[in-house]
């Protein structure tokens, strides 16, 4: 087989010009080595940017790429969905896109992983690691939105707002046990008990209320605004 031959060989095999597989054997490349030529076309596919990465990509996976391998993202418009207005209306509807192509994105980086062709698991860490960030960005972008509007609260703020209705309630119920413990005793008929406790009961509530508004430890504004709104207290 002549030089030319080999050459011709190497250009089909790798789909490359007959000139680049030339000029890679007069920088040295043993063109007779076929590991040799495996090894070289590899190491320029993992250094390739841009266009000629994706011609990596494209010659490693074929024409059309395998089932396993997962769908290739496309990045682009990923990265454009993370410029979404997070509190438009169109924020949820980016959001989980985003999410799509994130899930996408890590099935075909576990498909390469398990194929271990490293061109492809460049490429698809590559692209990974773009989406995960573009998600995790936008992500953060509607949970700061739902938290200025009040949709979101913080999980510590909640837990501190159930502490102060605790404290609230109890306190209610104990300064109306105290009070109208002797009153209620002494009543005989069940019906005038009944209707006393519960009279007293929401008095005491309303009265802890208020008080609660102006203690140490205050019901937050949003939880108290339901109170008042739902059971006029506070008027």
């Amino acid at each position: 087989m002549t030089r030319n031959e080999i050459l011709k060989g190497i250009a089909k095999k790798y789909d490359r010009g007959f000139s680049t597989v030339k000029r890679w054997a007069a920088t040295g490349l043993d063109i007779g080595d076929d590991d040799a030529v495996a090894r070289y076309v590899q190491a320029l596919d993992l250094k390739a940017v841009g266009a000629s990465a994706k011609a990596a990509l494209r010659r490693r996976r074929g024409a059309k790429p395998k089932p396993s391998q997962g769908a290739v993202p496309d990045v682009k418009k990923a990265l454009e969905l993370q410029s979404v207005d997070p509190s438009s209306e169109g924020a949820a509807a980016a959001l989980k896109r985003l999410q799509e192509f994130e899930k996408n994105s890590s099935v075909r980086l576990n498909a390469a992983h398990a194929e271990g062709d490293q061109v492809v698991i460049s490429s698809a860490t590559k692209d990974h690691v773009a989406i995960a960030g573009a998600l995790i960005k936008f992500e953060n972008l509607v949970a700061t939105e739902a938290r200025a509007s009040g949709e979101l609260i913080a999980k510590g703020d909640m837990e501190n707002a159930i502490v102060a209705i605790a404290d609230w309630i109890r306190l209610a119920f104990q300064a109306w046990l105290s009070s109208e413990t002797p009153t209620l005793v002494a009543m005989k008929d069940p019906h005038q008990f009944v209707t006393a406790a519960r009279t007293g009961f929401a008095l005491a509530v309303k009265a802890g209320f208020e008080n609660s508004l102006k203690s140490r430890n205050p019901i937050p504004e949003w939880i108290a605004a339901i109170f008042a709104d739902n059971y006029g207290y506070g008027e």
